[in-house]
Parts: structure tokens; C-alpha cells; sequence
């Protein structure tokens, strides 16, 4: 029987409004997307990264990341890659950073 979920990690936090991540092409949204090093790193597992603001609250951003199992994100979390990905995101201007894992059923 195969696996019926993923693993996501939940990264949410408020990084102002007028750092435009958002705006496809700049030089801004570049240097955001630069910072998810999930897709530098060669850790077996990983899926894919997603991110946006939060519609309702639009200072709180979310990085959504797919992972095959807790394994996988385990190893990424123990990496120097997450440790600097964090501090990143903290020099971009995020502030509140928080992570979460949950389990989806079905595709991601």
C-alpha cells in the first residue's frame, strides 16, 4: 500500500507589505524566492516549495513545503541550509518566524 499523505512544513510570518514578493519579475521577488534554499539543497524527499500572503492579512506570509516524510524534513531542519534559510528570511525583514508540520492527504 502506498503512502496516502505528505508531510508539509508551515513557515508563517509578517514581513511588510511594501517589500513587494509578490510582483513576478523584480528584483525583490528574485532575492525572496533566493531564499528558499529548500531547492538548493539535495536532501532525498523534498517536493516542492510554495509561498504567498495571506489574503486576510496580507503582512503574514506562508512557505509551504512538501516533503515524501518526517524523515526527509527532519534531515532538512538539521542541515546548516535551514539555520541560514531562517536567518535570511530574518534579514529580508521577516519577523514572528513560525513552523508547523502537517500531514496532506493526497497530491501536492
Amino acid at each position: 500500500m502506498s503512502q496516502r499523505f505528505i508531510v508539509v512544513s508551515w513557515t508563517n510570518f509578517h514581513l511588510p507589505v511594501e517589500i513587494t514578493i509578490e510582483e513576478r519579475g523584480t528584483e525583490v521577488q528574485k532575492e525572496f524566492r533566493a531564499l528558499m534554499s529548500y531547492t538548493d539543497c539535495e536532501i532525498p524527499g523534498f517536493c516542492r516549495a510554495v509561498y504567498g500572503r495571506v489574503k486576510e492579512d496580507p503582512e503574514t506570509v506562508w512557505i509551504l513545503a512538501g516533503w515524501e516524510n518526517d524523515t526527509s524534513l527532519n534531515v532538512f531542519e538539521a542541515t546548516n541550509a535551514s539555520v541560514e534559510q531562517r536567518a535570511a528570511l530574518s534579514d529580508f525583514g521577516a519577523t514572528l518566524l513560525d513552523t508547523h508540520r502537517f500531514n496532506v492527504d493526497g497530491e501536492f
